[in-house]
């Protein structure tokens, strides 16, 4: 091999890797899905937080009982 032929290789292999590379897609990116939560105030005067999206728990500050009055109070992603 020349000394010519010795520097075009590498090259030549580093110009394929960086197109091999631009060439694959980009990982998408991640959707956040939005849910609601609700205030939800019982007559024994319990409020809990109710969010819709199951990895979060609804949280009281008591133990409900009654019928509830619920109110939306934002959106938030999942």
């Amino acid at each position: 091999m020349t000394q010519a032929s010795k520097i075009k290789l590498p090259l030549l292999l580093l110009a394929a890797l960086v197109t091999l590379l631009a060439l694959t897609p980009a990982h998408p990116a991640r959707a956040c899905f939005t849910y609601d939560i609700e205030e939800c105030y019982y007559p024994n005067g319990v409020s809990c937080r109710v969010p819709e999206c199951p990895k979060h728990q609804t949280t009281c500050n008591g133990e409900p009982q009654g019928t509830p009055t619920c109110q939306g109070i934002g959106v938030e992603c999942c």
